[in-house]
């Protein structure tokens, strides 16, 4: 027979830093988006993007060496009023 004796307030601490790590990862993650993220986010292609949105002079973006980032969240919300403004077909 074993018997097992656990300290809840370590364990609980450990659990608790490990979750913090995890949003942590999570925020730093969606802070910026490059262009494959924005691809796998809008579910579009490069061309496509860049064929309808990614000239709109509102659409958030700047250029670090010769890589795009765009903030994610102004992203999010730019397409969200983009595709308000898209006539119905």
């Amino acid at each position: 027979m074993f018997q097992v004796q656990i300290d809840e307030q370590h364990v609980d601490e450990v659990l608790r830093n490990e979750i913090q790590k995890r949003l942590n990862e999570v925020q730093v993650k969606y802070t910026y988006w490059d262009m494959k993220d924005l691809c796998e986010q809008v579910k579009l292609c490069e061309t496509t993007i860049k064929e309808t949105f990614f000239y709109d002079k509102r659409f958030p973006k700047f250029k670090v060496g010769r890589k795009w980032l765009f903030p994610a969240e102004e992203a999010k919300q730019f397409l969200l009023q983009w595709a308000k403004e898209q006539p119905s077909h």
